[in-house]
């Protein structure tokens, strides 16, 4: 059975940057690891990371003007990334949204009424919200393939 010790390691590493995608790859894991099958590489998982912080950031900018291809978040150097004021009404950006990305959402875990309807209301409104919603759900959905009974809202 392979040793899945580095893959955590390096999970840990990204939660501070992106906790949503450090939480589908430690889902990824641990059910490659119940079925025992084998893990991707490494290489292949950094390389994943690297284009998932890549759309974030270009995603999360309004100008863009910075050079996006350095990547020092491996080398102990931590990126400033901007924390804004989600839909939900918390911290965090569009792709860490459990209302609106439900692949994020724990077994279990119930969507406020209150909150969603609010966010509907504004996805219903504001278009280039919508759009940018709908950006955020399409590279959830690439990160973690979704069942056909766990879809995002539908806007």
């Amino acid at each position: 059975m392979q040793d899945f010790r580095p893959h955590y390691d390096f999970i840990q590493a990204i939660k501070p940057i992106s906790s949503s995608f450090a939480g589908a790859l430690e889902v990824d894991l641990i059910q490659k690891k119940q079925k025992d099958k084998e893990a991707p590489s490494i290489i292949d998982l950094i390389k994943e990371f690297k284009e998932h912080y890549r759309m974030q950031q270009i995603a999360s900018s309004s100008t863009t003007t910075a050079n996006h291809s350095a990547f020092a978040t491996l080398q102990n150097s931590s990126p400033a990334l901007p924390v804004k004021t989600c839909l939900c009404g918390e911290e965090h950006l569009f792709q860490e949204c459990r209302y609106l990305i439900k692949n994020l959402r724990p077994h279990g875990w119930v969507p406020d009424k209150k909150i969603q309807q609010q966010i509907n209301k504004k996805l219903i409104r504001y278009k280039r919200l919508a759009t940018a919603v709908k950006k955020a759900q399409k590279e959830a959905s690439q990160r973690m393939p979704i069942t056909a009974a766990d879809e995002n809202i539908e806007i």
